[in-house]
């Protein structure tokens, strides 16, 4: 399903009521590589199970859902529904203390699924590890005693042959919609559950950013197909574009939340202090800000208490904004699966509790490589009608 439209919701839906149909009731365990994700799933989980008992089916069951993430030492037991980060699992698989293994192992008995949140994500070891531990068959021969779902809106990777073996780990069984046509963003539009995009592109009359100069720069775009970190440091540092930017953002409104998207940590922490200067209530979430910080500021940006939340590679996934406004993508970068997750954290629509339009402005860099550009590959969510 496209960014935006309601993965988690709609799975955890499917799994209860499909819990609900068995005599006995397995254990979910999701997996999910964040805290953001986690919390967001256990929300979601609570939201829906409160759902069901006020509607006909009038359940009145209790459910257990255990944390496994963050400071939480102990190994769940006996609960109905385990949402765990892969790392926390990995520590207890890898750990020397044979308590946690135990407690793991008996948990791993009375799982009747396993869902992995963000599944383009699973081909690192840490997801093999775990899996094969709870008794998951990642084999492409073998039927998996134990049932494995991802949740994806990017099914695909950079590279062909690691989107192949994405897609032989869940014996190319690509779940989609029959109802909603191969259109599957414009049929979402038509049902205000996602947001129409408005697209921009900003011109700024930059020089040209030469990678041939850098026999680095070249072998690692030819190797990754994307742009080497040195050099998206230059293209953050270039006045010019940095100038065309910050004015842009200066003519977004202030009651608009936006997303800014920089080149670098310094790039993302230049535009908050500059932003600030102005006025406007700004601020910035890196990899190094403190978990506490990052959820009060997030707390903020959704309490429309701030205009304008810069950041740097950490509000992609898990991140869950619905009334944002506007997106500045002030990177470039060649890869799919990046930037859908970028412009997806704006695309919740009405009846998702998010608005009917949002404003996403790209910057055309006169980049060598300019046609590989992700915005290009996404002219379906720009569509007018």
């Amino acid at each position: 399903m496209p960014t935006g439209a309601g993965k988690t919701r709609t799975a955890v839906e499917s799994l209860l009521s499909w819990r609900l149909r068995q005599l006995e009731r397995p254990v979910i365990l999701w997996i999910a590589q964040s805290e953001e994700l986690c919390e967001q799933a256990v929300q979601a989980f609570a939201e829906v199970w409160t759902d069901l008992g006020q509607r006909r089916e009038r359940v009145r069951e209790t459910l257990e859902i255990a944390r496994f993430w963050g400071p939480r030492p102990a190994v769940p037991e006996d609960p109905d529904i385990v949402v765990a980060s892969v790392q926390k699992l990995f520590n207890a698989v890898d750990t020397e203390d044979q308590r946690k293994r135990e407690a793991l192992t008996a948990l791993s008995a009375g799982i009747g699924v396993v869902v992995v949140d963000e599944a383009h994500r699973i081909n690192a070891p840490s997801y093999h590890k775990v899996l094969k531990f709870i008794g998951v068959d990642l084999s492409t021969s073998g039927k998996s005693p134990v049932p494995l779902l991802g949740l994806t809106a990017t099914p695909f990777r950079s590279d062909n042959e690691e989107t192949r073996r994405l897609g032989r780990i869940f014996h190319n069984r690509l779940l989609e919609s029959d109802s909603l046509g191969e259109d599957m963003v414009g049929a979402l539009r038509a049902r205000r559950v996602l947001a129409a995009a408005e697209h921009e592109v900003l011109e700024y009359g930059a020089p040209v950013f030469d990678m041939e100069r850098s026999k680095t720069f070249v072998e690692h775009f030819d190797r990754f197909n994307d742009f080497h970190t040195d050099f998206l440091r230059e293209v953050a540092e270039d006045e010019t574009r940095n100038r065309a930017l910050f004015e842009r953002l200066m003519e977004i409104p202030e009651d608009w939340p936006t997303l800014f998207f920089g080149c670098t940590v310094e790039h993302a922490i230049a535009m908050s202090v500059l932003l600030r200067r102005k006025g406007r209530a700004a601020e910035v979430i890196t990899g190094q800000t403190r978990s506490a910080t990052r959820r009060a500021l997030i707390e903020e940006f959704r309490a429309e208490r701030l205009s304008v939340l810069c950041n740097f590679g950490v509000l992609t996934t898990g991140f869950d904004a619905p009334k944002v406004r506007a997106l500045v993508v002030g990177r470039p970068t060649t890869s799919r699966v990046l930037y859908e997750q970028m412009i997806g954290r704006g695309m919740r629509g009405p009846e998702f509790g998010g608005t009917k339009l949002c404003q996403v402005i790209d910057v055309q860099d006169n980049i060598k490589f300019h046609g590989e550009l992700a915005y290009k590959k996404y002219a379906r969510y720009w569509a007018k009608d």
